[in-house]
């Protein structure tokens, strides 16, 4: 299977994959098809996508932050990077989060790392039986190593933002200005982190409640 993207930190191994479902003009790539995602306008340089893979220490971490307390985190940090780049903050939503747990602990219980869960069904097709029915974007991530969880996430979150701009990527989703809502979910083993960020042009709750 190719990523559309696949980025690696010195420290320990960062795995990255973003897709973009129909909404608002922006474009969709709602699976691993790689053809699709290279021959997007967006991408003007292939060959950047792959990097090659660091070693990964797999010694234990200790961390103990809890995942509600994780997800927080993650999500502060993506309305302070937005804020830094000047788009305005995202509105927390407790049924975009539960689509990106849903996906991080099936992800972690089956051991894989795609944007189709374990039974095949792709981004719009998971948001659909939560009763989403706007466009979701997602950002899906992995990361091992010797660190705490908390660090493995914030390295997530860096990388995402260390992408480069103007490109259909990680970072693209994440300060996308039309986006109004976010939900993060998070899942984590002793060496292992799994982050999916959700975002939509409009509130994916039909009551427009958190």
């Amino acid at each position: 299977m190719s990523w559309s993207s696949i980025v690696f930190s010195t420290r320990s191994a960062l795995l990255l994959l973003a897709v973009f479902a129909v909404s608002g003009g922006r474009s969709c790539y709602g699976d691993e098809d790689s053809a699709s995602v290279l021959s997007s306008p967006y991408f003007s340089d292939p060959g950047s996508i792959e990097r090659p893979r660091s070693k990964v220490d797999t010694r234990t971490n200790t961390d103990k932050l809890s995942v509600p307390q994780l997800e927080q985190r993650m999500f502060e940090s993506i309305n302070q990077d937005r804020v830094k780049c000047g788009v305005s903050a995202l509105k927390r939503s407790a049924l975009l989060g539960k689509l990106a747990r849903e996906l991080a602990d099936d992800m972690l219980a089956n051991k894989f790392f795609a944007h189709k869960n374990s039974h095949g069904l792709n981004t719009p097709e998971r948001a659909k039986l939560l009763g989403i029915t706007c466009g979701v974007y997602e950002n899906i991530a992995s990361q091992s190593g010797p660190d705490s969880a908390l660090q493995m996430v914030e390295e997530i979150e860096k990388g995402f933002m260390a992408e480069p701009s103007g490109r259909a990527n990680h970072r693209y989703v994440l300060l996308h200005p039309n986006s109004s809502c976010a939900g993060v979910g998070i899942a984590k083993s002793k060496n292992e982190v799994i982050v999916v960020q959700e975002f939509t042009d409009d509130d994916p709750s039909p009551t427009g409640q958190p």
